[in-house]
């Protein structure tokens, strides 16, 4: 198999013979018809296999769709043959639109089938070498005449062209081609979409037109369907002026959670001839005289639901409307009050009922005291209580304040505790008399009080003041 280098000799071989007579390498012929599906792509103009071809065709178009060394192409790398047809190579337009022009020096014959090579084009992508072929084949009549404008949208020099404008047309006297799109420029620079519908030139831009702006839309090498291309460009230029009309303003409306901290709210669409650019929903909150913006939102969002209102509070909405022009119209203010907030009581924790304390005793041993109590059996909401775990017991002397002595809890051995057979409430259990033992005190007056502790560690209120005298 013959490699990609050797296709110029290849393609010259066929130009002098026929297409059908180069069989001995397909590979390479395939390469050189475009039949292999390799990246880079040729764009030409005439198409290739188009048989409708004027003579007096001037110039041949080419495009390619990757990264080529297009500037150093030249002459020598193209064939135009059977007959062989004299042209001189145009790079003017590489830089701005990536576009190499073949200018024919001389005119092609009536009813003739032409063959086109170019070969050894280097892809800067793959670094691989390509080569391209395409026939094409010219008219019997001949058609000399370049395509004439017939009319422009706007008018050129129009001076009142509303910056609402969607498109600008250019129609010409017959169907048009272009070589590339990038030969369409305006300016000030505006993107938007060229495209050809039979005998007009359209184009359409992404946004709108600025008001009180001068534009001027340039087109070059515009061409008929046989190749006659006209000799100078063609500019539309226009004065835009600002779009005073105002939007249509839609009505606010509550829709639910008239009640709630979280309002909802619809509305209609606006219309407008330039276009709605948004909504924004503005809010006030105690004065209806202070509402600022508060969410922008897009241009198809037809409502809104607000959230973490403050309760007991009037709240004010309003919508603004802006269209592309600039013009901003207000709706209907909408008002709601949210509702107060819900007081609920935190549940209070039942304690232990108080209890009683007898004065203590002295105890067997020395300087030391018994203090006696009965133990409660219900807690201060009168439920029965369940979950006593101890007791806390706390003293002082005559010159000071009450401080903890001990906590004895339930199964503690220095609390002794028995049934009290005179406490009657048995619905909870039954009462216990219980007794702990104090170490040794000095001799003076002490005071002593006891909580019960249940095992959440809540304790009830201080049992009443026992006292007793240590000699």
């Amino acid at each position: 198999m013959k490699t990609l280098m050797m296709i110029p000799k290849l393609l010259f071989l066929c130009s002098l013979l026929s297409l059908t007579a180069c069989v001995e390498d397909e590979e390479a012929l395939k390469d050189a018809l475009g039949l292999n599906d390799d990246k880079l792509e040729l764009t030409v103009s005439p198409k290739k296999s188009d048989i409708s071809v004027a003579t007096n065709l001037n110039a041949i178009f080419l495009s390619f769709n990757d990264s080529v060394e297009i500037e150093n192409i030249t002459s020598k790398q193209i064939i135009l043959s059977n007959p062989p047809v004299k042209f001189h190579l145009d790079q003017s337009q590489l830089e701005d639109s990536n576009i190499l022009y073949l200018i024919l020096d001389e005119k092609l014959q009536p009813t003739t089938k032409y063959t086109f090579f170019i070969n050894n084009i280097r892809n800067l992508s793959t670094d691989e070498l390509k080569s391209f072929a395409w026939e094409f084949t010219t008219l019997d009549s001949i058609d000399v005449t370049a395509p004439l404008l017939v009319s422009t949208l706007p008018l050129d020099s129009a001076i009142d062209v509303s910056n609402a404008l969607t498109s600008i047309e250019l129609t010409f006297n017959e169907n048009i081609k272009l070589a590339s799109f990038n030969d369409v420029i305006i300016t000030p620079d505006v993107t938007g979409v060229t495209s050809i519908e039979g005998n007009k030139l359209i184009f359409k831009p992404d946004t709108s037109f600025k008001p009180n702006e001068n534009y001027r839309l340039v087109v070059n090498y515009v061409s008929d369907l046989s190749g006659n291309i006209l000799a100078s460009e063609i500019s539309v230029n226009f004065l835009t002026i600002g779009d005073s009309v105002l939007p249509t303003i839609p009505t606010l409306t509550l829709s639910s959670g008239d009640n709630s901290t979280s309002p909802s709210f619809s509305w209609n669409a606006a219309t407008d001839a330039s276009g709605i650019a948004y909504y924004k929903l503005k809010r006030g909150q105690h004065d209806v005289n202070n509402i600022v913006d508060y969410k922008t939102l897009s241009n198809t969002t037809l409502s809104f639901t607000d959230a973490g209102l403050e309760t007991d509070h009037p709240y004010f909405y309003q919508l603004e409307i802006g269209d592309n022009a600039g013009n901003i119209v207000k709706s209907n203010i909408v008002t709601l009050t949210t509702p107060p907030a819900i007081v609920t009581e935190t549940p209070v924790e039942p304690t232990p009922n108080p209890i009683v304390v007898t004065d203590p005793a002295p105890a067997p041993v020395a300087k030391s005291l018994t203090l006696t109590w009965s133990s409660p059996t219900r807690n201060s909401d009168d439920s029965c209580l369940t979950d006593l775990q101890g007791y806390s017991i706390n003293f002082k002397d005559a010159n000071s304040g009450y401080a903890l002595l001990k906590t004895v809890a339930l199964d503690s051995l220095s609390l002794n505790c028995t049934i009290d057979t005179t406490n009657s409430d048995t619905t909870c259990g039954g009462a216990k008399i219980c007794s702990y033992q104090t170490q040794e005190f000095a001799a003076g007056t002490w005071f002593f009080k006891v909580q019960a502790v249940n095992t959440k560690g809540t304790a009830s209120l201080d049992s009443n003041e026992a006292s007793s005298i240590i000699n």
